[in-house]
């Protein structure tokens, strides 16, 4: 198996010239030690984008997994997840 700074998960070119990995790590229903397992595998393997939100209740272990991995924070991506109140909020405002 591939591993950390040898792996590579391909992108996909956007519009406005960003780039979105085509594969995420999901956090949703885990556990906080699952979420940590689940995030430190994804990120052995290359993943740098992890789906994750407040309202899932495992940040502390998906925290562990990124500082445990000493894999910069930076380089990891969390795509935007509903709801929490605050988008929720700016959603209803939106409308």
């Amino acid at each position: 198996m591939t591993s950390g700074a040898d792996a590579a998960v391909p992108s996909i070119g956007l519009n406005d010239e960003n780039t979105l990995p085509v594969l995420s790590v999901g956090v949703g229903e885990l556990s906080d030690a699952d979420a940590e397992r689940a995030v430190s595998a994804a990120l052995e393997v290359g993943c740098r984008s992890i789906d994750t939100a407040a309202v899932y209740g495992n940040e502390a272990g998906v925290g562990r997994a990124i500082a445990a991995s000493g894999i910069p924070r930076a380089s990891c991506s969390s795509p935007p997840s509903w709801p929490t109140p605050t988008r929720l909020r700016g959603l209803a405002a939106g409308l």
